[in-house]
């Protein structure tokens, strides 16, 4: 009896350590899809800046180069132009609901206004975006609000004779279809390294360096920084680059965006080396 007392004990305290093992992965499992979301938002971020950037220069560059705008707009969209005043105004209308782009992967909705001081192709132009109840998202079910102050100011000439541009985004807030909110500032470099040269949209590459700080959806502050270029050519996407995020715990991730290939997937590297691939048209 004694014997088999001492067994049942042994199978309790091994049944306990197998349980408390399962809790122990599931809590680490836990927290690295919680990770792995967090970072995913910082990519959706960085994919929706970046498209706002291509977008609004393919609308206000229409003053100076013809663009067919059905190519980078969808059917329900409104482009209104004023070119009248010395400040020209561009406004970009999604409709009221949310309303699906060419790709056909996004939907959008609400309005963009551009405001620009003049040509700029010109050193020292400034150009400003502000969105009105603005909307972004994968389906017409899950729409993240966009909420920014972008100017974008034309630097002139950099040490390698292309153009750049200085890209400050303040007070933005992403806040998420499911409840979740994300706050940043950030300032980064735009530098126009093909295509400059010709009126065709579509040979145009930028190079895109510089970092941000902000909140992210666990409440915690949070660094990026560019480490390789982002690059953004003619594809939806950035197309390679990446990038490295710290959080409040001082733990840091990778986001690598690929090598070049145009798709909406991008590779994310935890601190103890765990990788996942995402989608970064989904927060």
């Amino acid at each position: 009896m004694k014997n088999l007392k001492l067994s049942l004990t042994i199978l309790l305290l091994a049944g306990i350590g197998v349980f408390s093992a399962c809790q122990k992965d599931q809590m680490n499992t836990d927290l690295q899809n919680e990770d792995i979301t967090r970072e995913a938002n910082v990519a959706f971020a960085d994919h929706q800046s970046a498209y706002v950037d291509a977008l609004t220069q393919a609308v206000s560059w229409n003053v100076i180069t013809p663009l067919n705008s059905a190519s980078v707009l969808s059917p329900c969209s409104t482009v209104t132009y004023d070119t009248s005043s010395v400040v020209k105004t561009v406004t970009i209308d999604f409709g009221s609901v949310p309303c699906q782009v060419p790709n056909g992967e996004e939907f959008r909705q609400g309005t963009l206004i551009i405001t620009w001081t003049g040509n700029m192709l010109d050193s020292g132009t400034v150009k400003t975006i502000t969105p009105q109840n603005y909307y972004v998202g994968d389906s017409a079910s899950r729409m993240n609000k966009f909420e920014f102050s972008k100017t974008i100011t034309n630097m002139g000439k950099n040490e390698k004779g292309n153009t750049h541009f200085l890209v400050e985004m303040k007070n933005a807030t992403l806040t998420l279809w499911d409840g979740g909110t994300i706050t940043w500032n950030g300032n980064h470099d735009r530098e126009w390294v093909q295509g400059a040269q010709t009126p065709n949209r579509s040979d145009d590459v930028f190079l895109i360096t510089g970092g941000s700080n902000g909140i992210d959806r666990k409440g915690e502050p949070f660094t990026a920084e560019i480490l390789k270029p982002l690059r953004k050519d003619d594809c939806e996407w950035i197309v390679s680059g990446t990038k490295i995020v710290t959080h409040g715990d001082n733990s840091s991730r990778t986001i690598d965006y690929g090598d070049g290939n145009c798709d909406d997937l991008a590779t994310v590297t935890l601190s103890n080396g765990t990788t996942r691939t995402i989608h970064i048209d989904k927060p």
